[in-house]
């Protein structure tokens, strides 16, 4: 049997950035003034945002999003598994990016946290994630990145899938995250 070097070479290049993005950025970065359970909410780190109960007007914007077809990602959820279990009572640093349905940093958007009810949080890409345009090779895409501190406060205890809202001026697009977070008391 023979080999083709082009193949390998291109197939190695493949699993070399799959494993970059795997590995780096993800699980790296410190919690600011962090415990590594919870985010403090200390003046190093991003701003903190309160989630609300999603009115009408928002229940309605989220039922007539269009999918973006694009990548996203709830990489970290105060430093540790996105799938993970939180506190009402404390501020919580969530991590990850999200491009928007043309391809590029979405901008601002909103966290949507869906359960029984849906709560949902302002934020904005910005955070400079240098992985991510390694992993797909777009220079452009360093901005991709969040960083927010989600106050929990208003959302009662319960399981809610994570989902991404863009706010874009030609209409709504989402992007599922996979994740799921519980809340606990």
């Amino acid at each position: 049997m023979r080999h083709h070097p082009a193949l390998v070479r291109g197939l190695f290049a493949i699993a070399m950035a799959t494993g970059l993005l795997l590995s780096t950025g993800c699980r790296e970065r410190a919690v600011p003034g962090g415990s590594g359970h919870y985010w403090n909410g200390s003046a190093a780190g991003p701003e903190v945002v309160r989630a609300e109960k999603v009115d009408a007007a928002g229940a309605q914007r989220l039922a007539s999003a269009s999918w973006t077809k694009q990548a996203c990602s709830l990489d970290m959820v105060d430093q540790g598994p996105p799938d993970a279990e939180v506190s009402r009572e404390d501020v919580h640093r969530l991590d990850g990016f999200l491009l928007g349905q043309d391809g590029r940093a979405a901008d601002a958007f909103h966290v949507v946290l869906k359960g029984k009810d849906q709560f949902w949080a302002s934020a904005r890409t910005g955070k400079a994630r240098p992985d991510v345009a390694a992993y797909f090779g777009r220079p452009e895409l360093a901005g991709a990145g969040f960083e927010i501190g989600l106050s929990l406060a208003a959302v009662p205890p319960g399981a809610y899938e994570v989902v991404f809202l863009i706010d874009h001026p030609q209409g709504d697009y989402f992007c599922e995250s996979g994740k799921r977070i519980r809340v606990v008391e």
